[in-house]
């Protein structure tokens, strides 16, 4: 449950987490992650409002419309960064960065995936070595015993080969030896690589116990699935730093005087440090037995632990470098393994180094620094350094272990070679000194014993590992040094004493008190900060219950191991059953309790009783999967940007190939268009399933669905194609909203092509934005009876008919994937243009010779009709916001008819043709619509022929007629036929219909006036020469 404060009707609200098991889903193990930025944008793509998460994780945005949400991680976060983390896989099961919201009280929640905490496992394996009494390399019992063995994170109980015998209901798992001795000697730290699947171990300088075949500056690389006995040791050998040029060890003459031996008393003996280790076997150096059962006196080595040789060593979170500390020159060795998966045995090419920082030069009593402990976390490199109180021959500086201080410092892995070191916390060795424990620190001593009567418990301190549990708090384990150098029932540093073993006791009933004392701590995160920040480290107060039979009783390796359910860490411990043995306690990181415990090897099989016999935990666990994903959606607005009232597209089938174009996946989409890709779909039914780090992909649809760069029809997806590529939003990240996917261009199917990152490294980005188009059409055909109307006997047109697409200014136009759009000839009566954008549009027809459009627009059924103007061959201007396939044209055949006919000399002047009456040759006559000029022939016969239906005239040129001749009359009569029908004023005709057949009815009459002379003869009374009124005319 989270509870909130104050949270609106409409709110959106959730929780950032680590996501330990990498399923998308919250569980109590998994902590809420601090400064994640949560971004709400608008269908605008307008940044409406951000916040970032709480202490717990929580965020709200009180928002009531539908929003985008990205999710960005924090830049310099302790429990998540930008460079570091990654969104978890399963996004399917919580929506990825990318989300969206109705804002209806939705909840959405975000998980975030560092890989290198990746575990599904409940009981994974650990690595531990075990050290043994005595020269490995001898040939005796002592190089048969085991050096590196495997058992289960939970495993309980005294393992059955522990060496003991175990109570009844106490026995415990055996554990599996990957080593022996005489393979790689004693070790301290272990690196696994999840990559590779090796495990590598560190020689270790340790009294009593000789170094295994590559020496001080040996590194082992051990297959962790196969047993010791098929260990091939060449295989094994992974590289001696020393061979290499990178002293871990000095050089010149060993030297194993022991000043004061001759004075009697034994505590004041003191080794001066010598740099150089002396031969396991030679009489004259370290002389070590090959029994584990025999004693040995190993002086230099008393001066020379935690000084010589190797400490902690870890695998870099890409699994290509291995780290290690090099006690010798205190430097941090960086190794490059050259190849994760099956790592080459490095030259010193492949080998750098930095100073590790002195940090004991804030007082003259510190006493020289001495780093030992090693994590790489979060792109980070931890180192333990102490303070150790002594100068560099082994003399104590220090008064008290006030002087002394222990620190973690930690720099930027991407500065490696020039690196800012960061102090992380600090603490004197002065905090156990009144804690209850009666079991304080001591400075380092180079003295038998020197104030440590007995040296029961005498630890000295130094940091020799260093993890964190899953809210981010700094888990520091701190080693008894000084029980790396004793190992009862041993010699002192001189003579053979074997009543009188090294722990200063004569009796056998006090052989015990040589124990380790180290000591496990917990450096609280500040969960105010924004970074990580820790707090003054309260030591006063132990937080782990590490006592049992002893009241210190952890030795200083730990084993993280963070699961989405609990939050446990694995300890090295001292007697967890019986005494004198060694093995492992699990402790809750919550309260600090004890949760179980398990022996693992007894002082019958190592002769070190009580003092350190074991190395470093390293947990086994999987390499972290990869994921990619993430949505194809409906870009509504064609923008290219997922906004958030663009509904994604479910049941798309999306295929994965690799970078051999083989298909290894396949997936379809979620209801909200989201798809993933991941160890689920594949190679789900390989032996290693899921993509492969750093490798090339390429996802794209199915060809069912989409190809040759549109959906196909009667698909899903018919009719869309895609959206433009990378767009720019106002997000902070735009790949991460925009459409990643390419057209190919052969087969114009819809891809994008990837390579991966290292493992765990999930990308959602990979999304697929679709557009709607839509199509013009539909039919061309025959109107056999020339109505205008598609009825069921006629069939489509089947001869050569050009249809251009034009915008509505008449220009071509381009469809939506920027392509001009061709004109389409279509000889079986079908056609459409596709791929086309909501715009406004018309279409235009070319006809074959002799046929013509049909009438528009005829009847109410548009559906059924002819849309094109049979006069501009062109349609309406059609607003395409949906397929239109209502566009049809009706054409048929164009019949030629002749006008004509007569002209005649009308010799009564009637205006009838009479039966008498004969033609007239050559009138000239104009056809008005055509301009086409003919004369009659010697009947007096005209005609104008291949003439379409219309409406037609003529005029007759009088200057042609015969001279002294004139037009008649018109239209005298009732017989069309008969009559004249040019007007005589203008030689014209009226307008005529030629509808499917000819028409003779345009004749023309003419005549040649007549006239009379005379008039009067009358009787000239008065002889004037003038008509009078009194004057009459003569008759006859």
């Amino acid at each position: 449950m989270f509870l909130f404060g104050t949270v609106a009707y409409g709110a959106v609200t959730g929780i950032a987490f680590k996501d330990y098991n990498a399923d998308g889903i919250k569980q109590d193990g998994e902590p809420g992650v601090k400064g994640v930025t949560v971004t709400a944008y608008d269908i605008n793509d307008i940044e409406l409002t951000s916040v970032t998460t709480d202490e717990d994780g929580n965020y709200i945005l009180n928002i009531e419309q539908p929003v985008r949400l990205e999710f960005k991680l924090p830049d310099s976060g302790c429990m998540a960064q930008n460079y570091v983390d990654y969104p978890s896989a399963r996004a399917d099961n919580y929506g990825s960065s990318i989300q969206f919201a109705d804002g209806n009280n939705d909840v959405r929640n975000f998980a975030i995936s560092y890989p290198m905490d990746f575990s599904t496992q409940e009981d994974p394996w650990v690595f531990l070595p075990i050290m043994i009494n005595g020269d490995p390399l001898g040939g005796g019992t002592t190089s048969e015993e085991p050096a590196l063995v495997k058992f289960r994170y939970k495993n309980e109980g005294e393992a059955i080969n522990s060496g003991s015998d175990p109570d009844d209901g106490l026995e415990g798992p055996a554990w599996i030896e990957l080593a022996k001795q005489n393979q790689i000697g004693p070790t301290y730290g272990v690196a696994y690589s999840r990559e590779a699947r090796r495990v590598f171990v560190a020689s270790v300088l340790r009294r009593h116990a000789g170094y295994g075949p590559l020496g001080s500056g040996g590194i082992y690389m051990i297959n962790p699935d196969i047993n010791s006995s098929d260990i091939v040791q060449s295989d094994i050998e992974f590289i001696d730093l020393d061979d290499l040029g990178f002293a871990t060890r000095g050089e010149g003459d060993y030297n194993g005087t022991v000043l004061n031996a001759d004075d009697d008393n034994y505590t004041n003996d003191f080794i001066p440090f010598n740099p150089v280790v002396g031969d396991n076997a030679d009489e004259n150096e370290r002389n070590l037995p090959k029994d584990l059962l025999e004693s040995s006196n190993d002086p230099a080595a008393y001066g020379q632990v935690g000084k010589l040789g190797l400490g902690d060593i870890d695998i870099g979170e890409e699994g290509r470098y291995l780290y290690v500390v090099n006690l010798y020159d205190r430097k941090l060795y960086k190794i490059d393994l050259q190849n994760p998966i099956s790592p080459i045995k490095p030259t010193s090419s492949e080998v750098s180094s930095i100073e590790i920082p002195d940090t004991c030069d804030y007082s003259d009593k510190a006493g020289e620094y001495r780093p030992f402990g090693l994590k790489i976390y979060r792109e980070r490199a931890y180192i333990g350094i102490v303070c150790s109180g002594q100068d560099e021959k082994g003399y104590k500086v220090a008064d008290s272990t006030a002087d002394m201080k222990g620190f973690v410092y930690s720099f930027d892995l991407r500065e490696f070679d020039n690196p800012t070191w960061q102090k992380e916390t600090e603490w004197t060795f002065d905090y156990r000194d009144d804690d209850g424990s009666d079991r304080p620190w001591h400075i380092w001593n180079n003295s038998w014993i020197d104030g440590c009567e007995g040296h029961s418990e005498c630890a000295e301190p130094i940091i020799s590992d260093i993890e964190f549990d899953n809210r981010g708090n700094l888990l520091v384990g701190i080693m008894d040094l000084h029980a790396q150098k004793l190992g009862a029932p041993n010699y002192r540093l001189v003579g053979e004493q074997t009543e009188d073993p090294v722990e200063g006791e004569t009796t056998a009933d006090e052989l015990e008190q040589t124990i380790s004392a180290g000591d496990l701590i917990r450096i609280e995160r500040d969960t105010s900060s924004d970074t990580c920040v820790y707090k003054e480290p309260n030591l006063a107060e132990e937080f782990y219950d590490d006592e049992y039979k002893h009241l210190e009783s952890v030795v200083g390796a730990l084993g993280g191991h963070h699961t989405s359910d609990s939050d446990t860490v694995l300890s090295t411990f001292m007697d967890p059953y019986r005494l004198r043995s060694s093995g492992v306690m699990l402790f809750n990181n919550v309260d600090g309790s004890q949760i179980s415990k398990y022996e693992v090897i007894h002082n019958v099989r190592t002769h070190l009783r009580k003092t350190n016999s074991v190395g470093d935990l390293e947990v086994m666990e999987f390499v972290p999967p990869i994921e990619v994903g993430n949505r194809v959606w409906f870009d509504k607005d064609r923008d290219g940007i997922q906004d958030p009232n663009e509904s994604g597209i479910a049941d798309v089938r999306l295929y994965l190939k690799d970078g051999n174009d083989v298909i290894v996946g396949e997936t379809v989409t979620d209801e909200n268009g989201s798809y993933v890709f991941n160890y689920t779909n594949v190679d789900a039914n390989s032996t290693q399933p899921g993509l492969k780090p750093n490798s090339k992909y390429t996802v794209y649809i199915d060809l069912s669905q989409f190809v040759e760069g549109i959906g196909v029809a009667g698909s899903i997806l018919e009719g869309y194609i895609l959206t433009q590529k990378d767009a720019e939003s106002n997000s902070e990240n735009s790949d991460r909203v925009d459409s990643d996917a390419d057209k190919e261009d052969t087969t114009g199917i819809a891809y994008i092509t990837f390579t991966t990152g290292e493992a765990g490294q999930n990308n959602h980005s990979y999304d697929i934005g679709l557009i709607d188009t839509y199509c013009i059409g539909d039919r061309v055909w025959l109107d056999e009876n020339k109505n205008g109307i598609q009825d069921s006997n006629e069939s489509n047109f089947n001869e050569s008919v050009e249809i251009e697409l034009l915008d509505e200014s008449g220009n071509s136009v381009q469809d939506a994937n920027g392509e001009d759009v061709e004109p389409i000839t279509t000889t079986n009566g079908e056609y459409k243009f596709c791929v086309l954008s909501p715009d406004r549009y018309k279409i235009k027809v070319t006809l074959p010779d002799n046929y013509v459009v049909s009438l528009k627009d005829i009847g109410n059924d548009d559906t059924n009709d002819s849309d094109i103007n049979p006069t501009t061959k062109e349609s309406d201007i059609i607003d395409l916001q949906d397929n239109n396939y209502t566009i049809d044209i009706g054409v048929y055949e164009q019949q030629t008819y002749c006008l004509g006919d007569y002209i005649w000399y009308d010799n009564n002047k009637n205006g009838i043709q009479d039966s008498d009456e004969s033609g007239v040759e050559g009138v000239s006559i104009t056809l008005n619509e055509t301009n086409a000029t003919t004369t009659t022939d010697s009947s007096g016969k005209y005609e104008f022929c291949e003439l379409e239906n219309g409406n037609y005239s003529i005029t007759v040129d009088k200057s042609t007629l015969p001279e002294g001749y004139e037009l008649t009359s018109k239209n005298s009569g009732s017989d069309d036929s008969a009559d004249s029908d040019i007007n005589p004023d203008d030689g014209k005709s009226d307008s005529v219909t030629i509808a499917d057949a000819n028409n003779t009815t345009l004749d023309g009459g003419i005549y040649k006036p007549t006239y009379c002379l005379g008039d009067y003869i009358w009787y000239d009374n008065n002889k004037n020469g003038i008509q009078d009124s009194d004057e009459s005319g003569v008759n006859g």
